[in-house]
């Protein structure tokens, strides 16, 4: 059933904006671990957080394009311990940033954050 639900979440995101959309997912998705609370990307536990790159997954983030060439951007990810009150301002702002640099700042609607897990020593 998780395969179906992903299959049919990487279906959703091939949309004439695709290349569009990927392109904010990649800069999402390489935003969030640069900060040190952050571990890596989470295919999400309810709801799937998997953009299919043409043929690959960018794992830990969905997007949707609920007005045409605007993005929302749902990041779902592993942090680390010590967890800072401002952790997920700090997402927030870092994916604004590296979306800026990269152009894409104008496309990015909406940004959002889940905590899926906490990464411990050794896992």
């Amino acid at each position: 059933m998780r395969r179906d639900l992903l299959q049919m979440h990487a279906s959703l995101v091939r949309t004439p904006h695709a290349s569009g959309g990927v392109r904010v997912a990649r800069a999402a998705l390489a935003a969030a671990p640069s900060l040190s609370g952050v571990a890596r990307g989470h295919p999400g536990a309810v709801t799937p957080a998997v953009t299919d790159d043409g043929g690959s997954a960018l794992t830990g983030v969905s997007i949707a394009a609920p007005d045409a060439g605007r993005y929302v951007v749902e990041l779902h990810l592993v942090v680390r311990p010590p967890v800072t009150a401002g952790l997920v301002e700090a997402v927030i702002q870092q994916v604004r940033e590296v979306a800026d640099d990269r152009g894409l700042g104008p496309y990015v609607d909406r940004v959002s954050t889940v905590f899926e897990d906490f990464e411990t020593c050794g896992s």
